[in-house]
């Protein structure tokens, strides 16, 4: 394993906290791998050996990116990730299944099942960790989208209370400037008619 710190340092959440992955499969040796080499790249990591464990781990935390097994003993990978895709906080959790690179159709059925991307067994570590990467800088980005259109939009909103008024208040005053107008217009003619 390399060290990715650096320039490579992983995306944070709101407030500094190292984003979460779930690592969903049924191979303890496949598990700490992956745990040593996310937790090295400076990833928070839990673990679930098959997916009812991860089901309920995902309803209580919500990782912020799910690694899942296509090929577990009892709910398969892509049972698992339709069934986690129907919690409402996951359906956009990005969700990339791991598959054994001899079954090529596993990877037509890892997105079939709501999977966002695929990596093949046995690993490589570096992939995994771009994919990884790519994935949680996606979600950041779309995140930090979200949240400035909300705040253009909020913006927006202001500025129309702000029109609105200026515009009342601008209104009110030409209503004003009238009733001078007409005042003295009126004043005027008296004036004349007394000359």
């Amino acid at each position: 394993m390399v060290s990715q710190r650096g320039n490579d340092a992983p995306e944070t959440r709101l407030g500094g906290a190292p984003q979460s992955i779930l690592v969903i499969d049924d191979t303890p040796a496949d598990i700490g791998m992956l745990i040593a080499t996310l937790s090295e790249a400076g990833y928070r990591v839990r673990a679930a050996p098959d997916g009812e464990s991860a089901f309920e781990q995902a309803r209580s935390t919500t990782p912020d990116l799910i690694l899942l097994d296509a090929e577990m003993a009892g709910m398969d990978g892509f049972a698992t990730c339709r069934r986690l895709r129907q919690l409402p906080k996951l359906v956009e959790t990005p969700v990339i299944f791991m598959i054994q690179l001899s079954e090529p159709q596993d990877r037509v059925g890892a997105f079939a099942a709501g999977g966002d991307d695929y990596v093949t067994k046995p690993f490589q570590y570096q992939e995994v960790l771009g994919r990884v990467r790519l994935h949680l800088r996606h979600q950041t980005l779309e995140f930090e989208l979200e949240r400035l259109y909300r705040q253009f939009d909020k913006r927006v909103a202001e500025r129309t209370v702000e029109l609105k008024a200026a515009i009342a208040e601008s209104e009110a005053l030409r209503s004003l400037l009238q009733q001078e107008n007409h005042a003295l217009k009126e004043e005027i003619r008296r004036r004349d008619e007394a000359k």
